[in-house]
């Protein structure tokens, strides 16, 4: 599965070398907020970076200045889109044959540039930001949820802090499933008042526990956001971006024999950072169970088998010293002799 995927990518530089390049598109890793006094400069440096690499990640950056607390990408690759595309002869070369064929392709531009740096692949419909557009409005304006829109727009911070104006995020992608507007939102913060009475439950429900000029929780953090890619090294196509809440059990995600690392984000409110992974052999967590491994924020971290022989995961705050293997108390299933990949 990786191996193949990595050999036909060295084939690309050459098939796309004859067309005229016109679009430029950035596929981000790993992007972290600017501290204050940082400068384009001194924020590359602290990476490894130069301002010229800095900025082809980050188009639209207005250096020498960052915003602090935005989110800038600091890993990622960019890739130039030919306007079309012939390709008269490809060669693909695989583990284990190399096959040859004639086709001829056409690529577009899309017309929705720029957009924000790891924004899913398959979106098909998006929304320019404009000034003063939060991320509840947001969703609140297509009927999405904030788990939908953090998994398309991964770059976009927990606190929606950075949606740069005048990019394109995107606000559906195909399987999604909206639900009609409803009226329980108040018309400040975006929020459900069950919602704001559970932040601030010194308020009462009459909120005559409400301060003049004392501030009150309008959002909190997920429990962490992550996403899965192709390879083990937390690279390639991203499968997966899931933000998950925190007050839940935690979520099961299919990988689809498509995913060999995961990597979640700095951000999140797991208690000490904690993540649990459970293994299961069928979609939908069903089927044999074949343990846990342990990740944290921050982290890349490759998965059991590398991806073959499991078919989805479930993943949770939890620390592993209180997990039922290490007390004892229950037995995972053998690995499989043969990948269910």
């Amino acid at each position: 599965m990786h191996l193949k995927s990595l050999l036909v990518t060295g084939f690309l530089p050459q098939l796309l070398s004859a067309s005229e390049m016109r679009s430029r598109g950035v596929v981000c890793s790993f992007s972290t907020p600017a501290s204050n006094r940082d400068t384009c400069e001194s924020f590359a440096k602290t990476w490894g970076l130069d301002v010229a690499k800095l900025t082809s990640l980050n188009p639209g950056i207005q250096c020498p200045d960052l915003v602090v607390g935005q989110n800038y990408c600091v890993v990622g690759e960019v890739s130039t889109v030919p306007d079309s595309t012939t390709q008269s002869s490809t060669s693909i070369k695989t583990s284990s044959t190399t096959t040859t064929s004639t086709s001829t392709k056409t690529i577009s531009s899309s017309p929705y540039t720029p957009t924000q740096p790891g924004l899913t692949p398959d979106c098909d419909k998006f929304y320019l930001v404009s000034a003063g557009d939060q991320c509840d409005g947001i969703e609140a304006k297509f009927s999405i949820s904030s788990a939908q829109f953090y998994a398309w727009n991964p770059s976009i911070n927990a606190e929606c802090s950075n949606p740069w104006r005048g990019y394109y995020v995107c606000v559906h992608a195909p399987g999604a499933v909206v639900t009609p507007p409803t009226p329980t939102k108040p018309a400040n913060g975006g929020i459900s008042l069950d919602d704001f009475l559970k932040w601030n439950p010194d308020a009462g429900n009459n909120c005559q526990g409400l301060w003049a000029n004392a501030y009150a929780c309008i959002n909190i953090l997920p429990a962490f956001t992550l996403g899965t890619y192709y390879h083990t090294d937390c690279t390639g196509t991203i499968h997966n971006a899931a933000a998950i809440q925190m007050q839940t059990d935690g979520a099961c995600i299919n990988t689809d024999c498509q995913a060999g690392s995961v990597k979640v984000i700095p951000q999140g409110a797991c208690p000490d950072g904690e993540i649990q992974i459970s293994y299961w052999e069928q979609p939908g967590c069903t089927g044999k169970w074949f343990g846990y491994s342990y990740t944290s924020r921050d982290t890349c971290h490759r998965m059991w088998t590398d991806g073959w022989k499991f078919k989805s995961l479930h993943l949770r705050c939890a620390s592993e010293k209180d997990d039922c293997v290490s007390k004892g108390t229950c037995t995972f299933d053998p690995e499989p002799a043969n990948n269910v990949c």
